[in-house]
């Protein structure tokens, strides 16, 4: 049964929310959606325009900042000191080799012929020692002659590998890049004789050092039919270096004369026998002075 009603106590009243309560509750809701600096990692400020802008962020902007500032300080010094970083080949660099850079964009595509070029006479040194290595382990005396050969051909291939990149191929990089009449007359010289040499090995003649070509890759084919197919690799390379730096040089003598460097090298000529016939003339007349006789 239901107690009387005069036996029930009446509830506690409630106090009256005040206007402070209000404000000091969303105060603190606000405060409990604010990290704190703790929270996160990060603390939020004003950035520029008043955009929020964390901690974090303002780490990374200094950094890159300082980033910044350090690869201006570094082409600086380059510039000032003609220092260049060693940015080749990409896997362990030794030397600064930079195309596009250091050449004119007229002169680029020649040079970038040029240096494909010499990649592929890498590849064709490496191949032709491999290809005289095979014969002196299959027939060292029908292949190539004696194991003498074998060292002369080794040593070719070294020389070879220098001679391509610092005489033939920066030859002509340099000459490109300066615009040298002396240095695309050097290069035609030596590039030459480049050709010649690998025309000799395409051949093969069975005489002097013994070149893997075609009549050494015939040798080989009766010796033992690996061999064979390797000297015939060797023969295609031959042929592919051959045929290749031909166009190359070509190419070169093409944009020679279409920037006007058979006048010029006719001009230094000329300025050259000048120079000698007006120095001849001067070593006669100092000769002729001192050999006359004296006034009396």
């Amino acid at each position: 049964a239901a107690p009387p009603p005069w036996g029930r106590r009446p509830p506690p009243p409630q106090p009256r929310a005040s206007p402070n309560s209000y404000i000091s509750s969303e105060s603190y809701a606000r405060k409990m959606e604010t990290p704190s600096p703790g929270a996160g990692g990060s603390a939020s400020t004003s950035g520029l325009n008043g955009t929020p802008t964390t901690q974090r962020e303002l780490d990374l902007e200094r950094r890159e900042a300082e980033l910044e500032r350090r690869e201006q300080e570094v082409q600086r010094l380059i510039k000032e000191t003609g220092y260049k970083p060693k940015n080749w080949p990409s896997c362990y660099p030794i030397l600064y080799h930079d195309i596009a850079a250091e050449i004119p964009a007229d002169n680029r595509m020649l040079v970038r012929w040029a240096y494909y070029s010499w990649m592929l006479t890498v590849a064709a040194w490496l191949w032709f020692w491999f290809s005289v290595l095979l014969g002196v382990i299959f027939d060292a005396n029908k292949l190539l002659g004696g194991f003498s050969n074998f060292v002369v051909n080794s040593m070719a291939t070294v020389i070879g590998l220098w001679v391509s990149w610092n005489v033939n191929y920066r030859t002509l990089f340099r000459a490109a890049r300066i615009d040298s009449v002396l240095s695309y007359g050097w290069f035609f010289l030596n590039h030459t004789a480049h050709i010649g040499w690998w025309c000799w090995c395409a051949v093969g003649v069975p005489a002097l050092n013994y070149p893997p070509g075609f009549m050494t890759m015939l040798d080989a084919l009766g010796v033992n039919t690996f061999a064979g197919v390797i000297y015939a690799i060797a023969f295609a390379f031959d042929v592919l270096v051959a045929g290749f730096s031909t166009w190359v040089q070509l190419y070169a003598i093409k944009k020679f004369r279409g920037q006007g460097g058979v006048a010029e090298l006719t001009r230094q000529g000329q300025a050259a026998a000048t120079a000698v016939r007006a120095a001849n003339t001067l070593n006669s007349a100092s000769g002729g002075f001192q050999s006359s006789p004296a006034i009396p």
